[in-house]
C-alpha cells in the first residue's frame, strides 16, 4: 500500500527592490550627514588640539574622533576646546542613531517589507469596502480543500485591519502596472467588485475585465456589475461569469414572498460558515455511465452529499430526469457540508 502524503506548499519570497531602495537611501542619507559633521568636529577639534600636540594633523584627528565613538577607547583631549568638540561627537553619534533606529521603526509600521512574498495560483480582490472582509472569512474557510492566497488590490493604503497573510497592493486595478505587481499573470482567479462610491461603477468593473482579460486569458474571473444592461460591453472580454448584485437581490425578494424562508435557506448554501453550501466537483468513477437515480442515492449514502445539477459542455441541466446518464468528463453540482473529496 502507497501512502500519499501532500505537505503544505511553502511560500516564495523575493527582495522588494522598492522599498528596501527607499530605505537604503534614506540611511545613506543619514550617514553622509553625520560622516560631515563628523569631519567638521574633527577639524575644529585639530585645530584646537594642534598647539599642544604639533604632531598631529586633520587625519589623525578625524581617525581619533571615529574611534573614540565606536569603540569609547581613552582618550583625553588637552584643551578646553578639544573637550567640547569631543561632547558634540558624542551628541552626534547618538543623533544619528536614533535617527537610524527611527527610520527603521518608520519603516515597519507602515507596512515597509524587505522580503515580499511571490503569489502565484492565487485569486486577486479588486476593489475595497466593507465587503471585502467577508470574502476573504469566505475564501480562508476551513470547508475548501483547495484554499488559496489571496491578493487585494485597491486604490489606498494597506488596510490595518488586513491580515498579514493577505498580500496587498496600492494601485489601480484598471492599470496594467498595478495589476502585474498583484502578479495577475499567474494567478488563478480574480473578483472584481464594483465602486459603489464612484459614481459609474459598471464603467470601472468593465475596464477592469478587459485590463485583466488582456494579462491573462486563463484566470477565472467573476464580475460585479450594478445595472444588467452593461452586461453587453463584457461580452468581448474574457470574463467567466458575471454577478448583477441588484438584479439577485430583487428575484430572490419576489421569489420568497410565495416560497417562505427561501432567503434562510439561500443564504445557508451561500457561505460557508453555516451548514451546507453547493459544491461543483467531477463526476466520480463510480457514477460514469449511472443513472442520475443511482447517482442520488450513491452520493447520499456514501458521502451524505445531494445532486442537484449536472453540467455538460458548458450547459448546466437542474435537475436532471432519473434516467439521465452521467457521462465522463461531466461535472456534478451537489449540496455538501464540506468539499466532497474522492
Amino acid at each position: 500500500m502507497v501512502i500519499k502524503i501532500k505537505l503544505p506548499r511553502i511560500p516564495k519570497y523575493k527582495i522588494n527592490s522598492r522599498g528596501l531602495t527607499g530605505f537604503l537611501k534614506k540611511i545613506i542619507f543619514l550617514s553622509l550627514i553625520t560622516l560631515g559633521v563628523l569631519t567638521l568636529l574633527s577639524m575644529v577639534f585639530w585645530y584646537f588640539e594642534r598647539t599642544v600636540n604639533p604632531e598631529m594633523n586633520p587625519l589623525t584627528a578625524i581617525f581619533l574622533n571615529v574611534i573614540f565613538l565606536i569603540s569609547g577607547a581613552e582618550f583625553f583631549p588637552q584643551t578646553a576646546g578639544g573637550k567640547m568638540i569631543l561632547i558634540l561627537s558624542i551628541f552626534t553619534g547618538i543623533i544619528f542613531l536614533s535617527s537610524v533606529i527611527s527610520s527603521i521603526l518608520s519603516f515597519e509600521l507602515k507596512g515597509g517589507k524587505i522580503m515580499e512574498r511571490i503569489f502565484e495560483e492565487h485569486i486577486v480582490i479588486c476593489g475595497w469596502d466593507e465587503r471585502v472582509r467577508t470574502i476573504i472569512k469566505e475564501l480562508d474557510s476551513p470547508h475548501i480543500k483547495h484554499r488559496r492566497p489571496l491578493v487585494v488590490i485597491a486604490p489606498i493604503e494597506r488596510p490595518k485591519e488586513l491580515d498579514k497573510d493577505v498580500g496587498f497592493v496600492s494601485g489601480d486595478p484598471t492599470v496594467d502596472n498595478d495589476l502585474k505587481k498583484a502578479n495577475i499573470e499567474k494567478a488563478w482567479g480574480a473578483i472584481i467588485l464594483s465602486d459603489r462610491k464612484g459614481s459609474e461603477p459598471d464603467a470601472k468593473s468593465i475596464l477592469t475585465g478587459l485590463a485583466i482579460g488582456y494579462l491573462n486569458k486563463h484566470v477565472y474571473t467573476v464580475v460585479e456589475l450594478c445595472d444588467s444592461k452593461n452586461i453587453h460591453h463584457l461580452k468581448h472580454a474574457e470574463v467567466d461569469e458575471i454577478i448583477c448584485s441588484q438584479d439577485i437581490g430583487v428575484y430572490l425578494m419576489v421569489e420568497s414572498m410565495f416560497t417562505h424562508k427561501l432567503s434562510k435557506l439561500i443564504g445557508e448554501l451561500l457561505t460557508f460558515q453555516v451548514g451546507n453550501e453547493i459544491y461543483k466537483i467531477p463526476a466520480p468513477k463510480d457514477c460514469i455511465n449511472a443513472s442520475v437515480t443511482k447517482a442520488l442515492f450513491k452520493l447520499k449514502k456514501e458521502k451524505n452529499v445531494i445532486l442537484i445539477a449536472v453540467e455538460k459542455n458548458g450547459k448546466i441541466i437542474t435537475n436532471p430526469e432519473g434516467d439521465y446518464k452521467i457521462e465522463e468528463g461531466n461535472h456534478l453540482f451537489v449540496i455538501a457540508e464540506k468539499e466532497p473529496a474522492w
